[in-house]
């Protein structure tokens, strides 16, 4: 019986030694890209921006709280969920997060930031739990780039 809670015990403890637990500062977890963009004016690459939000978000009404095509910028909240091994199960993790989009003429800047779990609203603050976020975020911001360096507008699909 000895044996068999020891060995319990070393499995439960196994499981958690493999996070890592380095601190992350809140600037360490920002992500950003600057996309250039020769030949496209403010409002083209405004006009892609706002249509890779509409495309990439599931309600972007509730995603952009402040737009404005003036001065070339997007603004607004997103929510990511990311999932942790621990032991046989994975937990669920869901980070509020902040977007920022700023275009202007042949450039094109998207930067994620202020990330807070949604339900206790702390940072990520240990590298097991930044890590994913940081390359959800990466993986975002890689098809921010492709969808503003599209040639033909996904709005004009004048062949239909």
């Amino acid at each position: 019986m000895k044996v068999l809670l020891l060995s319990a015990l070393v499995v439960l403890l196994a499981g958690c030694s493999g996070y890592d637990y380095t601190n992350v500062s809140p600037e360490q977890s920002e992500v950003g890209m600057v996309v250039d963009v020769p030949g496209a004016d403010k409002d083209v690459l405004y006009d892609r921006a706002a249509v890779w939000i509409a495309s990439t978000f599931v309600s972007a009404n509730d995603v952009v709280q402040n737009k404005n095509k003036e001065a070339g910028r997007i603004m607004g909240r997103g929510v990511a969920t990311i999932y942790i091994t621990s032991g046989m199960t994975q937990v669920p993790y869901s980070y509020r997060y902040s977007i920022r989009i700023d275009v202007k003429d042949n450039k094109a800047r998207i930067k994620f930031a202020d990330y807070r779990d949604v339900q206790y609203q702390t940072e990520p603050e240990y590298g097991y739990l930044a890590a994913p976020l940081i390359a959800k975020m990466n993986a975002l911001a890689a098809d921010f780039e492709l969808s503003m360096k599209a040639e033909k507008e996904a709005t004009a699909d004048a062949d239909w």
